[in-house]
């Protein structure tokens, strides 16, 4: 099973590689509705932090909400990142009953207020 993973991993790793483009990019792990994307950034690549800073995003990609139907869990500890299964917005963990889909666009509300600070004044989200 773990070799599979590994084999899995690796697979994917050289898939990347080969789509890869020189932009800018790091991989923030945290909960969305509260993370500072800007301290963390500037520690490992300060120069893209400073172009955030003064440029601002344009927007946000995102997965589709698929509330209380995926462990999204399952695919971050498939890649390595520690699970923090209690942050996830619309998890299958917290149930699947009416409360849910309130649950997930209140998480979703909070999330957008928090990004909202890092983007242009007119953005897009998808």
């Amino acid at each position: 099973m773990v070799e599979n993973s590994f084999k899995r991993y690796n697979q994917k790793i050289k898939e990347f590689e080969k789509l890869k483009t020189e932009t800018y990019q790091y991989c923030l792990s945290g909960d969305t509705r509260t993370i500072d994307i800007v301290l963390p950034l500037s520690k490992k690549q300060k120069y893209f932090a400073d172009i955030l800073n003064r440029q601002k995003n344009s927007g946000i990609f995102s997965s589709p909400p698929y509330v209380d139907l995926i462990d999204y869990h399952e695919q971050h500890a498939y890649f390595g990142f520690e699970r923090k299964d209690e942050l996830e917005t619309g998890s299958l963990l917290k149930g699947q009953g009416r409360e849910a889909p309130k649950s997930y666009a209140e998480g979703i509300s909070d999330i957008l207020n928090n990004c909202k600070k890092y983007l242009k004044e007119s953005y897009n989200v998808f």
